[in-house]
């Protein structure tokens, strides 16, 4: 998943026009969080995803599905860092 992260990030910086890149992202840090023993280095993954729904959000408000994840993401935080 890091090359992954890596590439998409390459791809991104070269088309920052391509805001949907930001939910292919925040899925593979999702994705490695959900693969990831270290609780702190979870939460810090999530907080990544949430960032790049953020992102997408800002350039395109009306993007239900950003919304709907972020917002799952942002409760799994929530609790994570109850724990």
């Amino acid at each position: 998943l890091d090359q992954a992260i890596v590439a998409y990030q390459s791809i991104q910086t070269k088309n920052p026009k391509l805001t949907t890149l930001n939910l292919v992202l925040a899925g593979a840090y999702r994705e490695k969080a959900d693969r990831e023993n270290d609780p702190v280095m979870r939460v810090a993954l999530l907080e990544k995803a949430v960032t790049a729904y953020a992102d997408l959000l800002k350039k395109d408000g009306a993007n239900e599905r950003a919304k709907t994840e972020m917002a799952a993401v942002t409760a799994r935080l929530q609790d994570l860092k109850k724990n």
